[in-house]
């Protein structure tokens, strides 16, 4: 058994416990006397609504933690890898600032500080649709692309589905030894933002 099942149980156990416990105290009032069956009714509803409450609180917690948890495992290792990889030369910031020569206005170019663990991200109209992690040894692109075209480079590239961000239609593509050149880094880029574009077209057109 796991540690979080294991949590899960004790937990379990241990409401469990008091509720049969408060069970038993309210019946013995009950049957003594000292309070009215529908006073000691409305107690044991409210206690088991606490106890309800209690446990819910404590599962949607557990989920979140849980979610935290894998994706600062799964950046980690993203992070490792970018020290692995050997790669064609090119930089996130070159990436960034090709991102700027497309003179579209609805693209936002979003650096952080120059450390591996904060990504690089570029979006359209607020929606990402490239998160980078890098070095000056490498970078690894996390990109928003359709399934077909994911299957299509990954005959020329190494391509996984993406753990985070979370969603479909996410892929973690290293930029590695089997690029060769600067415009198949680009094309990444584009054809990422074109799908981006038609997936807000796409939902624009189904509102109105």
């Amino acid at each position: 058994m796991t540690i979080q099942n294991r949590a899960i149980v004790s937990v379990a156990t241990v409401i469990t416990a008091v509720a049969v416990a408060l069970g038993s105290i309210i019946m013995g009032f009950i049957l003594s006397d000292v309070i009215d069956i529908h006073v000691a009714l409305r107690v044991a509803f409210a206690v088991i609504s606490f106890l309800t409450l209690l446990m819910v609180t404590y599962m949607v917690f557990r989920n979140f933690v849980k979610g935290k948890v894998e994706e600062i495992e799964y950046v980690s290792t993203i992070r490792a890898s970018v020290i692995e990889q050997s790669t064609t030369e090119i930089t996130r910031q070159e990436i960034m600032d090709r991102a700027r020569a497309m003179n579209d206005t609805n693209i936002t170019v979003c650096e952080k500080q120059n450390d591996p663990r904060c990504p690089y991200t570029l979006k359209w109209q607020k929606k990402t649709f490239i998160m980078m992690y890098g070095t000056d040894k490498g970078v690894i692109l996390i990109a928003r692309i359709s399934d077909e075209y994911a299957s299509q480079l990954g005959n020329f590239h190494n391509v996984t589905r993406a753990k985070f961000p979370r969603g479909d239609n996410w892929y973690v593509i290293p930029v590695d030894s089997t690029f060769t050149t600067k415009e198949s880094v680009y094309k990444i880029i584009d054809t990422a933002c074109d799908f981006v574009k038609a997936k807000i077209s796409a939902a624009q057109n189904k509102a109105a």
